[in-house]
């Protein structure tokens, strides 16, 4: 999980070498004109939370001075972000690919390929009814099979509809569980799938599915997050929220025919509401100025 970027290179090699003369295992990759710190022992992720909000404190104190004598970067710490997440034509290869995202990011999309292979994209009615939101007379929690409550995140109908989606799915949950966790995309993706899943079917019933109202939860989580919280070091360009806001007001006038409109505007919703707790809570702990 990345920890932190800096601008100033010389705080982060100091900062990288207090870490490294604690013990705490980390690694500094280049991106562009910053460096990123990562730490990849999640049982340690919290010490080194902690030791980042003291150094932002007081990045001046002789003891990130004294380190940097005492523990020396060691050869090859320093990685450039192209040569793992991918930047020219030779990243394209399908191995490489896979290597740039994680479990959880890699996990949905192969879940979605397979059950629209499945239910032929959305042909095969017999295949898709077991996956629809639940539609009893008690109402969906009395349905006796609980996981339809989150299955239609996994349906599509035609193939342009998954594409689509799993573009979206690759770029965002991607950027998630990179700069975060995987049981934050995890989570998420669950709950957002959720509440977006019950707004489509209060709305229109069960006879719906897709991955988009997940997809706009997590744009605005992002959103929002990265606004409330923008020393995280990430926040998402502004051309890709417009362009998501004026689609989703598009499917509100019936211009791109049937959408899941109910269910795009509650997962944004949930997303950005999300966001906006976890940012401020993140930035009150990690990141006081």
């Amino acid at each position: 999980m990345m920890l932190a970027r800096f601008d100033n290179l010389r705080m982060a090699r100091a900062f990288s070498d207090y870490l490294r003369k604690q013990g705490l295992p980390h690694r500094l990759e280049q991106s562009g004109s910053a460096l990123e710190l990562w730490v990849d022992d999640e049982a340690r992720l919290d010490e080194a939370r902690r030791e980042l909000a003291r150094f932002r404190e007081d990045p001046g104190n002789p003891r990130y001075f004294a380190a940097s004598w005492q523990a020396p970067p060691e050869a090859g710490a320093v990685d450039d972000l192209s040569r793992r997440y991918g930047s020219g034509i030779g990243d394209l290869a399908p191995g490489r690919l896979l290597r740039s995202r994680g479990p959880v990011t890699l996990a949905l999309l192969f879940a979605c390929v397979a059950v629209a292979v499945y239910t032929g994209v959305g042909e095969r009615l017999s295949a898709v009814e077991p996956l629809l939101f639940p539609d009893s007379a008690g109402g969906p929690l009395a349905s006796g099979e609980p996981w339809r409550l989150i299955t239609p995140i996994l349906l599509h109908f035609g193939g342009v509809h998954l594409v689509f989606n799993l573009l979206w799915w690759w770029t965002l949950g991607g950027i998630i569980e990179r700069f975060q966790s995987s049981f934050q995309l995890a989570m998420l993706t669950l709950g957002i799938g959720l509440v977006s899943n019950a707004g489509q079917y209060w709305a229109d019933g069960p006879a719906f599915g897709g991955l988009s109202g997940v997809i706009y939860g997590l744009m605005g989580y992002l959103w929002l997050y990265g606004r409330v919280n923008p020393r995280a070091g990430y926040q998402l360009q502004p051309a890709i929220v417009n362009f998501m806001l004026v689609w989703m007001v598009l499917g509100f006038t019936g211009l791109i025919g049937p959408v899941a409109n109910a269910a795009h505007l509650s997962g944004l919703l949930a997303g950005c509401a999300i966001g906006v707790v976890f940012g401020l809570y993140r930035r009150q702990v990690y990141y006081r100025d």
